[in-house]
């Protein structure tokens, strides 16, 4: 685990920088920042990749954002076993329902239905890429689960 965090570690800053939000004008932090300053996070403000930044992204930055995102997964599974403990059963661990749903993909089989999605729904631009990821993976392992009852 701790090497292959190391190696994340770049995807995860990466993923952790702002993006600003649909049709929001830059603010003067933002502005400022663009000359090349580490732009700084807020506390209140999380960014979000949506489909359209997905789509003007390079494959190394598409690889990044999910190395990050499955990086966070990851450490949440290993947060929920700390100290020895079981992990939370399925039906109350969103983190479950991603375990489930990503099983068996690959960032370049993920990178391939993004990028398939957002050819076939341009509506979708401005939908967030992990809600769009939801609703293709972890949804259907959630209620594969339920009916598996």
């Amino acid at each position: 685990m701790k090497k292959s965090l190391l190696v994340l570690l770049p995807a995860l800053a990466l993923l952790c920088s702002p993006l600003p939000a649909a049709g929001a004008a830059p603010t003067a932090a933002e502005t400022q920042n663009s000359a090349g300053a580490t732009p700084q996070l807020r506390a209140d403000h999380a960014p979000v990749v949506q489909m359209r930044h997905w789509q003007a992204s390079t494959k190394e930055e598409k690889q990044a954002f999910l190395a990050g995102m499955v990086t966070m997964l990851e450490l949440e599974k290993e947060w929920q076993r700390r100290d020895g403990r079981k992990p939370l059963p399925f039906d109350k661990s969103l983190n479950s329902a991603w375990m489930h749903g990503l099983n068996g993909q690959t960032l370049d089989s993920l990178i391939n239905v993004l990028d398939a999605h957002a050819k076939a729904k341009p509506q979708d631009m401005n939908r967030p890429v992990v809600e769009v990821l939801w609703y293709l993976y972890a949804q259907p392992a959630k209620d594969a689960a339920k009916k598996g009852k």
